[in-house]
């Protein structure tokens, strides 16, 4: 099974619905979620997810972004 990381556009994207539609435009139907997810993109997310739209192949590291960090400073290494 293929599956891209929501790093694809993490940095530069504020939208969780915004990155996974992206992903599945590719035609991919599963994805990592990575350490800058923030709560709010989660929350769009997890629509995808119920519907079975997405699967969600793995998880890195923490995620949620933890509240007080910034994506801009996070890094994979917690």
């Amino acid at each position: 099974m293929l599956s891209l990381s929501t790093a694809l556009r993490s940095e530069i994207c504020d939208s969780g619905a915004e990155i996974i539609r992206e992903i599945l435009s590719y035609g991919v139907q599963a994805v990592e979620l990575e350490y800058r997810v923030t709560e709010s993109m989660l929350k769009e997310i997890l629509p995808f997810v119920k519907k079975r739209d997405i699967l969600v192949h793995s998880i890195h590291n923490i995620m949620p972004l933890p509240d007080g960090l910034s994506r801009e400073t996070a890094n994979g290494e917690f």
